[in-house]
C-alpha cells in the first residue's frame, strides 16, 4: 500500500535516467528541468503525467516534450509503462 510521504520520495533522477533509457530520443537532447508533475495513484501504482525540458546542443533551442509513465515501487521506484 502506497502512503502519501512516498509520492514525495520519488527522485527526479529516476525520470531524468528511465526516459533517457526508454524514450527513442533522437537527438543530442541536454536534460533541463521537470515540468508540472501530476501524481494519480491507482491502486499499487502511481501513474505521472510531466513534461521535461530539454536543450538541443545543435540548435541552442528548447525541447519541451510531454510523457505519460506509469510507476511501481519494488526496492525502488520504476517505470513499468
Amino acid at each position: 500500500m502506497l502512503h502519501p510521504g512516498d509520492i514525495t520520495k520519488i527522485d527526479k533522477g529516476l525520470f531524468v535516467n528511465s526516459l533517457h533509457w526508454n524514450v527513442n530520443i533522437e537527438k543530442n537532447y541536454i536534460f533541463s528541468e521537470l515540468i508540472n508533475p501530476i501524481f494519480q495513484q491507482s491502486g499499487d501504482q502511481i501513474q505521472v503525467r510531466l513534461s521535461v525540458k530539454y536543450l538541443d546542443e545543435t540548435t541552442q533551442t528548447t525541447q519541451i516534450s510531454q510523457y505519460v509513465v506509469t510507476l511501481e515501487k519494488d526496492t525502488n521506484w520504476i517505470i513499468v509503462e
